[in-house]
């Protein structure tokens, strides 16, 4: 089986699992699914969390680390839902402008972090404009954030970047704390009807989502 063949099956598989489970809550920690992206990613299972679509661990983010009187730097214009993260915690966006070429303005961004940051988010390729920062670029970027200010990595389209480099942020969130990388099934992979995006990084990320998330 191949192409449409292949993935008409799959769809009658996940459609036919899901209809034999209506009657039942689904693992609230998913723990099959995060027991394979770990194997995946080399990383440990709790270093990996499961989200509805990653749009639920972008807000997520915001509602465990955002309050009134803290900052989000954010790239501006790029995915339309950063600017809820302070409309919904009382913080401020500091939205900063896109580059010359349409992607992020690093070193901008990593000028407004202060004592008052308490995240920071790239999207990478940057949403709308597809505009890629190399690895070199991105890990240069987070050495310049305090460790105790977290960096999310937002990869919705990170499969359609043709470069072997482009994996190298999940690499260094294996080893940054700070550091939480977002992937999604909704783009490439062509389902977003099943909501299902994950992040990768420090266990204490991990605990952060745990904690203010709906079961």
């Amino acid at each position: 089986l191949v192409g449409e063949d292949l993935r008409a099956v799959g769809l009658q598989q996940v459609v036919r699992a899901g209809v034999e489970s209506f009657n039942r809550y689904p693992d609230a920690y998913g723990r099959v699914l995060r027991a394979a992206l770990a194997e995946r990613h080399h990383v440990e299972s709790d270093q990996v969390v499961l989200g509805n679509g990653s749009c639920e661990l972008i807000l997520l983010a915001g509602e465990a680390l955002l309050d009134p009187g803290t900052t989000v730097v954010h790239a501006e214009p790029s995915f339309a839902i950063y600017p809820h993260l302070a409309a919904a915690s009382g913080a401020e966006a500091i939205a900063v402008p896109l580059d010359d070429d349409g992607g992020h303005d690093l070193m901008t961004m990593a000028a407004y972090v202060d004592e008052r940051t308490r995240l920071v988010i790239v999207c990478n390729p940057n949403n709308p404009t597809g505009v890629y920062r190399s690895a070199d670029e991105l890990e240069r970027f987070v050495e310049m954030i305090p460790d105790d200010v977290a960096v999310l990595i937002d990869e919705a389209y990170h499969d359609f970047v043709d470069l072997a480099e482009s994996g190298r942020m999940m690499s260094l969130a294996r080893r940054r704390s700070n550091l939480l990388v977002t992937r999604t099934f909704s783009k490439a992979f062509g389902l977003p009807g099943l909501r299902v995006g994950y992040g990768v990084g420090g266990r204490g990320w991990i605990e952060a989502l745990g904690k203010v998330r709906q079961p």
